[in-house]
């Protein structure tokens, strides 16, 4: 017969083992929201300008000094 012991191991097992690929699945939503909360201060520090906006700025000023 079966121990108590080895019955709880048998039934608690999978439930921990189920609950490693929530953890994984949880941080990886945890990180993508990190990622969400640090562009929206990128954009909110920039004045809502995206990284693209900033090449072209860039390129406007390259331009405008071969000029003078």
């Amino acid at each position: 017969m079966l121990s108590f012991r080895k019955i709880s191991t048998l039934t608690l097992l999978p439930v921990l083992l189920a609950g490693c690929n929530t953890f994984e699945g949880f941080g990886r939503d945890l990180e993508a929201g990190g990622a969400r909360i640090e562009d929206s201060a990128r954009e909110a520090r920039d004045g809502g300008r995206t990284e693209s906006q900033h090449e072209v700025d860039k390129a406007r000023f390259q331009q405008h000094l071969q000029q003078q």
